[in-house]
């Protein structure tokens, strides 16, 4: 699921809000509700939507008077001033908060609320009181990565930038022409980081400079001219000679803006570059404490669990793993014991696990929502309003680069009629259809897309939504793959599909559990190209493993432990509730705050869901 993916330093903005929310408790007798809400929705409009021009087009049809930054993301580096400013702000807001006792709040909205709010300023205040939050701002950017950083950013956000007005055409047309000096600044902060003894590996400085340069190579055909052309097409509130007059502003913009800064930073990285460098440790890994310390942060604010000691969750996935792995190669045993006595049923089985035979024999997106709608019945109570659904499909010059399958991407909130898109790759839909209903159920129904609407439905504050917990949410969607298979499963008499459902559902699992176990060991443990080698993989595999995790640390925590925690409560209240559990009502109670409450209020939900079943 694609939405707004930056998180900014407090700046001005946020110290602007505090005072007013200041002035408005002082001269208001605000009740507990009213004071919670003014300081939820100013830490929300501060912290997670400044002034985004991208977050605004994203969450809100209309951005009313609000004055968007449309200009790209730059790299300026972080002063100890402004991490003290940012540290005060927090903690202000936190003394606010501290003023409202939890108990006196009457109403689950607002209840819901305080715990949203109580997350994020944990997690934030755990991040600037860290004595390492320099660092962090250094070693946890991604304006220059191996496969584009912030540059190939641009292009995600050009591809789903929403064209309401023309107000949405010329903010775009200006963080188009803000590019040439925003890359410029990206060699400022690889210099930074070089000073600050971070320097870039040079298998990212060299994997950037290729991403760069195949732009570079393609010039005025890279696909951005002609999916920019076919975007202002389908504007239909604009005349065609307003159309062909922005054409040729974004053509110029790309050509003398885009290309040109391109061009200047992947030259200017040449310097950066160290040849005789290989690979060796990841680089959180070789930072040493730092790196450990920003990992734990990682951990903690994609689940909330704030003293979660990392080696004992260690174990408990790595246990976790053997389990699955074992289940899984148990199904694939009962299954090869069959060749002989079974050969229709083992046949059909391998057809399934090598991609020739797929779910329902279709790839129709149409075809497999229609089912999914269906299937929901067992898993999710009904909206209260059945959203329209269409789909929309990437542009043919943008889908044979990308290996995404499918992305939802969240509706306005202020748009209580939105039409709600799921955009399909039709490339790689053709090359591997075989994962296409668990991704249409993963990213839309009853995934990602049923869980926002239904969020909004509760018409919950913004917080709720621009601050989710991920690992609960990624978890949510990954449940929902397997919550399919098992109504697959127990909705068929084909001997050789039932036992691939099983078989599908343990190798998902152990399969997301043992990323997760790689991540840790390369991000967070360090394990080194050596260690692998001693372990009986060749150098070059060793290299690549590392390479492949290094620059995306905690990735998997929010699908692989955000699954396993899925799993956990549900089978908590299948066991202690026996007849009396009831799918649909228990995942109504999971999803009743919102798209992402924390990993501990996961439990504890269930926890009230079991208590009012008993």
């Amino acid at each position: 699921m694609k939405n707004c993916k930056r998180f900014g330093i407090l700046v001005l903005c946020v110290v602007l809000m505090m005072v007013c929310v200041a002035v408005g408790f002082a001269g208001c007798n605000f009740d507990a509700s009213a004071r919670l809400n003014a300081i939820a929705d100013s830490l929300a409009y501060s912290l997670f939507m400044g002034d985004d021009a991208f977050g605004w087009n994203v969450y809100f049809k209309d951005k009313g008077e609000m004055e968007v930054d449309t200009t790209w993301y730059s790299y300026s580096p972080v002063t100890e001033e402004s991490i003290e400013g940012a540290r005060s702000a927090l903690q202000y807001y936190n003394q606010l908060l501290n003023t409202i006792k939890f108990s006196k709040l009457n109403s689950e909205k607002d209840k819901i609320t305080y715990r949203s709010l109580r997350y994020a300023l944990n997690t934030y205040l755990a991040y600037y009181q860290s004595p390492y939050a320099a660092t962090f701002s250094l070693i946890g950017g991604s304006y220059i990565s191996a496969d584009g950083g912030f540059v190939a950013d641009f292009s995600d956000v050009v591809e789903n930038y929403a064209f309401r007005t023309e107000d949405d055409i010329r903010d775009l047309l200006s963080i188009t022409n803000s590019t040439k000096d925003a890359f410029a600044t990206y060699l400022d902060y690889a210099r930074d980081r070089k000073n600050a003894g971070y320097h870039l590996f040079n298998y990212t400085v060299t994997a950037m400079q290729d991403y760069l340069n195949d732009v570079l190579q393609k010039g005025q055909s890279y696909y951005l001219y002609s999916f920019i052309d076919s975007k202002l097409d389908k504007a239909t509130f604009l005349s065609q000679t307003a159309k062909q007059s922005y054409k040729a502003d974004f053509e110029t913009a790309l050509t003398t803006k885009f290309m040109v800064g391109v061009r200047d930073l992947a030259q200017g990285l040449e310097a950066y570059k160290n040849p005789e460098e290989k690979t060796q440790k990841s680089y959180l890994a070789s930072y040493g404490d730092a790196g450990k310390a920003y990992y734990q942060w990682l951990f903690q604010q994609k689940t909330g669990l704030m003293s979660a000691d990392l080696w004992d969750v260690y174990v408990e996935l790595y246990q976790k793993y053997t389990s699955y792995r074992t289940a899984m190669n148990g199904v694939k045993d009962t299954v090869d014991a069959l060749q002989d006595t079974e050969p229709a049923v083992y046949e059909e089985f391998y057809k399934y696990v090598n991609g020739e035979k797929i779910f329902l024999d279709s790839s129709d997106p149409q075809v497999l929502l229609d089912y999914l709608k269906t299937a929901a019945k067992s898993i999710v109570p009904d909206l209260k309003n059945q959203p329209q659904i269409e789909f929309k499909y990437l542009d043919s010059t943008v889908e044979q680069i990308t290996s995404t399958l499918a992305y939802y991407l969240r509706s306005p909130l202020d748009d209580e009629n939105a039409v709600e898109s799921i955009t399909i790759n039709g490339y790689q839909m053709t090359e591997d259809p075989s994962n296409l209903l668990a991704t249409i159920a993963h990213e839309g129904y009853p995934g990602h897309l049923y869980a926002y609407v239904n969020a909004k439905e509760s018409d919950l504050s913004l917080i709720t939504h621009c601050n989710s917990c991920i690992t609960f949410s990624e978890g949510w969607a990954m449940y929902v793959e397997l919550a399919l298979l098992n109504h697959i499963a127990s909705g068929t008499q084909n001997k050789a599909l039932k036992l691939y459902c099983q078989y599908n559902a343990n190798e998902i699992i152990a399969g997301y559990v043992s990323s997760l176990l790689m991540d840790m060991n390369i991000n967070y443990f360090g394990q080194t190209v050596a260690e692998y080698v001693a372990d009986g993989y060749d150098e070059d595999t060793a290299v690549r493993i590392i390479e492949g995790y290094m620059e995306k640390p905690s990735i998997y925590v929010s699908y692989g432990y955000g699954m396993l925690v899925m799993i956990d409560v549900h089978d908590q209240a299948r066991q202690q509730l026996g007849s009396a559990y009831n799918e649909v009502e228990f995942n109504g109670k999971l999803l009743s705050e919102g798209f992402g409450p924390t990993v501990e209020r996961a439990y504890e939900l269930a926890n009230e869901y079991i208590a009012s079943k008993k």
